[in-house]
């Protein structure tokens, strides 16, 4: 709950202290709260609730210079191990290496009865003890969002 003027011990005459000029133009005569006006908004890119699930099975499939699958079996799926999901791509870990900006269809089964296939691409690497991949998809999938949001059973919060 935010602070009343009297508990921010706020003189009476502090908002009579300047115009509407000084105001736009970022000049305030007592700004003790250490708040840039002035400053823009921070664009934060990361608008979509990032849910960590243990429930999903997830494989990436490689695409082909033509744009589908490869025939063979010597491309077999990737099993890879899901640490986040949202509706613009995931984060996943992986035993084998992948390239960067390789197009790839991600495939995600929800309790052996709901599956999505995904184009997507391989955006970002980190490698620690383990190979993590961001993933994000060609579009942003409203229905994996909404199917996510349906079959939630346990609220986990990720330590930052």
């Amino acid at each position: 709950m935010r602070d009343s003027p009297a508990e921010l011990d706020i003189d009476d005459d502090f908002f009579d202290s300047f115009d509407d000029e000084h105001l736009l133009q970022g000049h305030l005569k007592h700004d003790n709260l250490g708040i840039d006006p002035a400053m823009k908004n921070y664009n934060n890119q990361r608008t979509t609730i990032r849910y960590i699930r243990n429930d999903i099975v997830v494989s990436i499939n490689q695409v082909n210079i033509f744009g589908g699958h490869f025939l063979f079996s010597y491309r077999r799926p990737i099993m890879v191990e899901l640490l986040d999901i949202s509706s613009k791509g995931v984060l996943v870990s992986s035993p084998e290496k992948i390239r960067i900006d390789k197009k790839i269809n991600l495939v995600l089964i929800f309790n052996g009865d709901k599956k999505f296939e995904i184009p997507s691409k391989i955006i970002r690497e980190e490698v620690y003890a383990q190979k993590i991949y961001g993933i994000k998809f060609d579009h942003t999938r409203h229905d994996l969002g909404d199917h996510l949001l349906e079959t939630q059973t346990e609220l986990v919060f990720q330590d930052f």
